[in-house]
């Protein structure tokens, strides 16, 4: 009888310390049970940390479950080599944060990053891409990212020796933070074998040691107020500068009007709910969120 009772309390002792992961998004986590990797095979806000910590590929663009609009929980996937969100919809690492952002700097053993285009659903939303601390990274897929405003690759571009950076689509002037921005823009030294591909037809890619400090000064000459907001039928934007563009995105990415300046502008049609508004100034855009009752 001694015997059971240690072992039972032995037993309880590892359950009490099994490690879990926070997931958020109900959708990310059905698509780990569908690839295999939740283990529990419940939508329950959690997985072993035990089953996602030794994943070295993972594919969320095929998945059945879209959108997945938060994949808070991968920083637990430490063997990350390739990742790929195309096509996932709005993404965010956290809450739902405005700029919207993604945060891969603890994956250190990344290799390969994927989130292009697929059909008519754009990762449009994302705004800010953090990679930081992942000396390994080879490849960077973004293609019709239209958001997207800044990179932050210090720390890890020194060590990025073979990196191949595709950025194709409208809308995109994109500054790529560095540690050398000056032998970046020139092709110098490590980042002389950098393959990096953008569209200069529709956007302008820089290279700086403070891009978030750029991003906040170009955001300061865009004055501008929206509302109401939440909004029912109309809403208004009151501007100091002429606006170019005006967009309006479901939290799918997905495309759902284009607006040109004017008074009052009719959202009566549409679904309650979360939606993203894209406003460009010349080569200045900036992304609000608008709420929908």
């Amino acid at each position: 009888m001694k015997t059971l009772i240690t072992t039972l309390v032995f037993l309880i002792s590892l359950v009490g310390f099994t490690q879990t992961t926070f997931i958020f998004d109900n959708n990310f986590e059905q698509t780990l049970i569908d690839l295999g990797i939740d283990s529990d095979n419940t939508v329950n806000y959690q997985v072993l940390t035990s089953d996602i910590d030794q994943v070295t590929h993972l594919d969320l663009s095929a998945s059945s479950h879209l959108p997945i609009s938060d994949i808070e929980g991968i920083k637990d996937f430490t063997a990350l080599q390739v990742l790929n969100i195309s096509g996932i919809g709005f993404i965010n690492s956290g809450e739902v944060d405005i700029p919207p952002y993604l945060d891969l700097s603890t994956l250190t053993a990344l290799e390969e990053l994927y989130f292009t285009s697929q059909g008519d659903t754009h990762n449009n939303i994302l705004v800010h891409l953090y990679l930081t601390n992942n000396p390994n990274l080879t490849t960077l897929e973004s293609l019709d990212v239209g958001a997207l405003e800044f990179i932050d690759l210090e720390g890890s571009d020194v060590n990025l020796t073979n990196l191949t950076m595709n950025f194709t689509g409208d809308w995109q002037d994109i500054c790529i933070n560095v540690t050398d921005p000056v032998a970046a823009q020139n092709a110098q030294g490590v980042y002389a074998s950098w393959n990096v591909t953008y569209n200069s037809q529709t956007g302008v890619l820089s290279y700086s040691d403070d891009c978030e400090k750029l991003h906040t000064a170009s955001k300061e000459k865009i004055n501008f107020s929206l509302y109401p907001n939440p909004a029912s039928h109309q809403f208004h934007i009151k501007s100091t500068r002429n606006l170019d563009q005006i967009k309006l995105y479901n939290l799918q990415g997905k495309l759902i009007k284009t607006f040109h300046q004017q008074e009052t502008y009719d959202i009566s049609n549409l679904a309650s709910g979360v939606y993203f508004l894209k406003l460009r100034s010349g080569k200045q855009v900036y992304t609000q969120k608008l709420i929908k009752n």
